[in-house]
């Protein structure tokens, strides 16, 4: 009786259990929620990971492009190549701890092969609420081919991406490394006698509109990686052909020297010496107001800087020799009288050694004349190298309304590694040797780089 009861009062209670539905929402919101909230940490996973992903990128191709476009490198191809990959390791590693949400996976990779840099990063997105529910076995690519997948074994769901940036540059640019800047003169650019005019590894620009802008007369000689005249020539012993009409190029120095001779003579402290001792005198920078006379033996060893040569010549002769190596400028300036200009005067065994300054004022430029300062363009008061003289300059000569007249055994660079001129008019006579540009090496004189031909392509900086 007592067993009967007991059972018929379970039986009861059981009923009532299978009849109360009470809280089977909260049972089926409890089940429901598990793939909501695994979809949900799905989402923000992607996002995550796709934020890092594109933040990657950016790093990756930003120290591509570092690298690639540099410039003033130096040294052999391998050490060259060195440095390229320094300057993006060092980018990679100022930039990438700015990357929230990652782990890198190892250290980046980048290397050099030819003319091309590769940067490569692997990384980590740790997995958010799906390493909470441990739910997620499949794979999620991020970003391009190369994104990554997600883990389906273990505790935690890392998802895994990586990125990939290849840049390019040309090699051996075809600089201008002589540009003749007179835009109508016949003969701006001449070269007659057994006078010749080397610039094998950079090209030569005339912008002179006469049909005879440029001239050749008996055995001399021209030879240049290009030749580009926006008129016509006459003579024959050019290499290769010159190209005929082509675009004139605007003088590239311009502005920059306008700003920077303001600023310098501005600055600079005014001297007026014009002869020295014989021996050797040390000479700081600054405004010299009576010219130089360098002559017999007399050797000026010139500090680094800024000189302006004011209101007279700056004349090298009979042994004298000019020293700046250690970045130095010269320019002739001031007004001209009836009978006197500043201008350039080396003849007769005289010596002028320059090379430019790497950066500050006059990057580049080595020996130059303010274009309002016009010297004859004959005679004794022209800028002249004359029998036997001899200037050896790294860096630009910028003379860019006035004539450059090299003639009698006259020589300008012959062994440097840099040298460029920008000039008003040229003329070559005589035995005289102008020698431009031999390797267009500004990595190596650890100078600017001198301004690109119309007729090439320019550096070109691609990512893939």
């Amino acid at each position: 009786m007592f067993s009967a009861t007991i059972r018929n009062t379970a039986a009861r209670g059981f009923s009532r259990f299978l009849l109360n539905d009470r809280g089977n929402l909260t049972m089926m919101m409890t089940v429901i929620a598990i793939p909501l909230v695994a979809g949900a940490g799905i989402a923000i996973d992607y996002g995550r990971a796709t934020r890092a992903h594109q933040s990657l990128q950016l790093i990756a191709d930003s120290a591509t492009l570092a690298a690639a476009s540099s410039q003033h490198l130096t040294g052999t191809t391998t050490q060259k190549a060195t440095e390229r990959v320094n300057i993006a390791t060092d980018y990679l590693n100022a930039a990438l701890p700015r990357v929230t949400d990652i782990v890198l996976d190892g250290q980046p990779t980048v290397a050099v092969s030819g003319y091309t840099i590769n940067v490569a990063i692997k990384a980590k997105v740790k997995g958010s609420i799906t390493n909470v529910l441990s739910l997620l076995h499949t794979d999620a690519q991020v970003g391009d081919g190369s994104g990554g997948d997600q883990a389906g074994t273990g505790d935690y769901k890392d998802i895994d991406v990586s990125v990939k940036s290849t840049g390019g540059w040309t090699s051996g640019l075809n600089y201008l490394c002589m540009l003749v800047l007179n835009p109508s003169a016949a003969g701006s650019l001449a070269i007659s006698g057994t006078a010749d005019l080397v610039s094998k590894s950079c090209s030569v620009q005339v912008n002179s509109s006469s049909l005879t802008a440029m001239t050749q007369i008996g055995a001399s000689t021209m030879t240049a990686q290009m030749i580009n005249v926006h008129g016509n020539y006459s003579g024959s012993a050019y290499s290769p052909t010159p190209n005929i009409g082509k675009p004139v190029v605007a003088d590239p120095l311009a502005t920059q020297f306008a700003n920077d001779y303001t600023a310098a003579y501005a600055a600079a402290t005014t001297y007026g010496t014009s002869s020295f001792s014989a021996g050797t005198t040390t000479l700081n920078p600054g405004i010299y107001t009576s010219g130089w006379r360098v002559t017999n033996n007399v050797t000026l060893n010139l500090n680094p800087g800024v000189y302006f040569i004011k209101g007279d010549t700056l004349q090298i002769k009979s042994g004298g020799t000019v020293n700046g190596l250690g970045g130095v400028t010269i320019v002739m300036t001031g007004s001209c009288t009836v009978h006197n200009c500043p201008n350039l005067d080396v003849q007769a065994q005289g010596n002028l050694n320059l090379k430019a300054p790497a950066d500050g004022y006059f990057a580049g430029i080595t020996l130059a004349q303010h274009p309002l300062t016009i010297p004859a363009t004959s005679g004794s008061g022209r800028n002249s190298v004359i029998g036997g003289g001899t200037i050896n300059l790294t860096g630009i000569m910028y003379f860019p309304a006035q004539n450059i007249y090299i003639t009698g055994a006259g020589a300008i660079s012959t062994g440097s590694k840099l040298f460029a001129i920008v000039a008003d008019t040229v003329s070559i006579q005589g035995n005289g040797q102008l020698k431009i540009g031999q390797a267009a090496d500004y990595d190596a004189a650890g100078l600017p780089a001198l301004p690109a031909s119309t007729d090439t392509v320019k550096a070109v900086i691609s990512l893939k």
